[in-house]
């Protein structure tokens, strides 16, 4: 599904884009401007980690160490794999980590970093509607995107509000399953995740991911408008900010691995919004996917090779490691 969503971006391109154009733009490459972006780079790579490693409750939180380790791997991963294979990967290797936060409560902490990215995004886009009317597309994304972020939200405000309820409705809707070892495991699941999913608890906790949620993005953001002198081009840092963040929206759609095509289309559909050409939207796009990939695929196996871990040990259960709070990774 990953690779034929991906092929239907790549055929929009090449049907609306002059590539030939875009490889003449892409020959005024001037990699004297690469510094400010790879610093950026290196910012960005250090801060999601941090802010992801905040979500966790205290009683379960991974060390820092392990949590850029984790990451680094899932970027990689997702230049790999298709439909953001690494992600789900991410939630499977920091829950072998010390103090074991377990796999539920790992892809807890997935979701809500996903709503704070989605939610953050979202804002960034619909303050760009007050400026700019915009195209059937964009209006259409930006629709599901606080359809799906929105009912995310307030799921986790009925989990906090009434989490008893919440798990009585759990046990009701399972207990036709005959098999009460079965049915006791959901239940189980359900509260591990589900207490993953209140992990944010006070002020201050909800103060930092917010600050470094803004931070991250700001990041990203500034990677944009650093990188198009690289080509020559004129960007605007508010222009930056708003293809960063439908490009972050655009790619939580499932895609094929590194989300080629997908990637493209949404930097180049975002670029003509501010009056700059399909082909030299298209060669910038390129040229940012390519940084993109080499930054995170290097350091993915640098620190792969640093910690001793091998492709083949990510599904081998050599390498898995027992968690108390969870009976078995596997059987979850």
């Amino acid at each position: 599904m990953g690779i034929i969503i991906s092929l239907v971006f790549l055929t929009l391109l090449v049907v609306n884009v002059d590539l030939s154009a875009s490889l003449r733009v892409l020959t005024r490459l001037d990699v004297h401007h690469l510094l400010i972006p790879f610093i950026l780079s290196i910012f960005a790579l250090l801060c999601r980690p941090w802010r992801w490693q905040i979500i966790f409750t205290a009683s379960a939180r991974p060390r820092y160490g392990s949590c850029f380790k984790v990451h680094s791997i899932s970027l990689m991963s997702n230049n790999l794999l298709p439909i953001r294979g690494g992600d789900m990967l991410r939630c499977f290797l920091i829950a072998r980590e010390k103090p074991f936060p377990g796999l539920s409560v790992s892809i807890a902490s997935l979701v809500l970093e996903k709503l704070l990215d989605g939610l953050a995004l979202l804002v960034i886009v619909l303050t760009t509607f007050m400026f700019i009317t915009p195209p059937q597309w964009l209006a259409r994304l930006a629709m599901i995107a606080g359809l799906i972020f929105g009912s995310t939200l307030f799921l986790l405000i009925c989990l906090r509000i009434l989490p008893h309820r919440i798990q009585t409705m759990v046990q009701y809707s399972v207990h036709w399953i005959p098999l009460k070892g079965l049915k006791a495991r959901i239940v189980a699941i359900f509260q591990r995740f589900s207490g993953g999913l209140t992990g944010i608890r006070s002020l201050p906790q909800l103060g930092a991911l917010l600050i470094l949620t803004g931070f991250t993005w700001v990041t990203e953001a500034a990677i944009f408008w650093a990188m198009a002198p690289v080509l020559n081009i004129s960007l605007s840092i508010p222009a930056a900010f708003v293809i960063s963040a439908v490009l972050g929206l655009g790619l939580m759609i499932p895609a094929g691995p590194a989300f080629i095509g997908s990637y493209e289309f949404f930097i180049v559909s975002t670029m003509g919004l501010f009056g700059i050409e399909s082909e030299v939207a298209l060669a910038l796009a390129l040229v940012l996917h390519a940084w993109v990939i080499v930054i995170t695929t290097g350091i993915g196996f640098a620190v792969m090779g640093g910690s001793g871990i091998q492709l083949f040990h990510l599904s081998s259960t050599k390498y898995e490691k027992h968690n108390n709070s969870e009976t078995d990774i596997r059987s979850n």
